[in-house]
């Protein structure tokens, strides 16, 4: 699924692979994406067609690289009744041409061909289709023509409907596309998708709390007497909601690597590792021929300081210390701790080691290490991008040099309850 830019240089994705998706919960939709982005490509689209009875469809489109959709650009020049498409346009001096292919509705090629005869991959599907099709063509060297005496391909009559030859094609002078039509990281395309956690296994808590708070409440007042103290109404769930009002722990791994990153790049100096303290990322460094003054100098314009003692020398910057947004979702821990080992093992060479439960009232927590190896920074980016909005506090990470790589060691505690309780505030909700 390459990119091909046009004469603006707008980049285009081309060959994409288009499926439906179906899913009952968000970790079961999220490891599909996990699954699928590791055979298909990093960067997607996802729309959602609809909800039929537990399951959700979703629309979902794969690249390799980021660029706008070419297909689904080419479609949206066209009637939105129209659903059988054959659009060709020349977009180089030697015939090179885009070949886009829309039949009931759906893209089924997008593709960029060379001069010369078509081949039978994207011939089959038109001519044995049986379906006629609106056909536009725009340049005089295209690879597909309905022209027999053109120097291209014949297509055949029975699959044309109707036939029009463009003075100016759609895709060769783009300029202004529709952001809408941009693949994106798939975990960024998900959230520009708006297919965040709402009716799955997630329970609102401030629904818990308005059970607990007002049955309790107005169950106390009626029993009340004259006199008689009011009964103290204990939140349950307080010490889940403080918890996860620490800072994001996506956001401090993302400024550790960075750290890391940046510390690379400093002439004559080794990282020994990089981490986080209570208020800083850090890097140990170790000299490799360098001087403490070029250190000195090259943290001074980055923002960061150097402390040096007998033991090491040290390099800090700034970690992330405001608290994220409250978490308003209960989480079954199983549920949690499976989506961070499928995205772990799917894309990374990774281990993952998750200790006993423990229960606290009724907030369960387990704590996990993940551990990436020969991981690169964009692996570290794009995991962490993978715990956004997750209940997960972040105890600790240590990037370690792996010879060109690194050796990643997460320590997250998973914080929610389990089956049996969210059934209890189900059943509360429905009554």
């Amino acid at each position: 699924m390459p990119i091909w830019h046009n004469n603006v240089s707008m980049p285009f994705a081309y060959n994409a692979k288009r499926l439906n998706l179906k899913y009952r919960s968000y970790f079961d939709f999220m490891s599909q994406v996990s699954k699928l982005g590791a055979e298909k490509g990093l960067y997607g689209r996802f729309t959602k067609l609809g909800s039929y009875g537990e399951e959700t469809l979703i629309e979902s489109v794969f690249c390799d690289e980021q660029g706008y959709l070419l297909g689904e650009y080419v479609r949206s020049k066209f009637p939105v009744d129209e659903e059988n498409i054959i659009y060709c346009e020349q977009v180089d001096a030697d015939g090179t041409s885009i070949l886009v292919v829309v039949q009931l509705g759906r893209i089924i090629i997008d593709t960029v061909l060379p001069p010369g005869p078509v081949s039978h991959e994207y011939m089959l599907p038109i001519v044995g289709s049986g379906i006629k099709h609106s056909v536009a063509i725009a340049g005089r060297k295209v690879v597909l023509h309905w022209d027999e005496a053109e120097d291209a391909t014949h297509l055949p009559g029975h699959c044309i409907d109707k036939s029009q030859r463009l003075e100016t094609g759609f895709v060769l002078e783009a300029a202004a596309i529709d952001k809408a039509l941009q693949v994106l990281p798939n975990s960024k395309a998900i959230k520009v998708a708006g297919l965040q956690p709402v009716n799955f296994k997630a329970i609102g808590i401030s629904a818990v709390l308005a059970i607990i708070a007002g049955v309790g409440y107005f169950g106390s007042i009626a029993q009340q007497e004259p006199d008689t103290p009011q009964t103290v109404q204990v939140d349950l769930y307080k010490d889940y909601r403080t918890t996860l009002a620490t800072p994001s722990p996506a956001a401090n791994i993302l400024v550790t690597a960075a750290t890391y990153g940046k510390a690379s790049l400093i002439p004559g100096w080794k990282i020994k590792e990089a981490g986080l303290s209570a208020s800083n990322t850090f890097a140990e460094m170790i000299e490799n021929g360098g001087s403490v003054g070029d250190l000195e100098d090259y943290a001074a314009k980055h923002g960061m300081v150097v402390r040096r003692s007998e033991k090491a020398v040290m390099l800090y910057d700034r970690r992330i210390t405001k608290p994220r947004e409250a978490q308003q979702h209960l989480y079954e821990v199983s549920d949690v701790l499976s989506h961070l080992s499928e995205m772990a093992h799917i894309a990374y060479d990774a281990i993952v080691a998750a200790q006993e439960m423990v229960v606290t009232g009724k907030v369960y927590r387990r704590e996990v290490k993940v551990t990436l190896r020969n991981a690169l920074l964009d692996d570290v980016a794009m995991y962490a991008e993978s715990l956004a909005d997750l209940p997960v506090v972040l105890k600790n990470i240590k990037i370690t040099p792996q010879g060109a790589y690194m050796l990643v060691d997460i320590d997250l505690t998973i914080y929610g309850s389990n089956r049996n309780t969210l059934n209890e505030i189900k059943d509360s909700l429905r009554s």
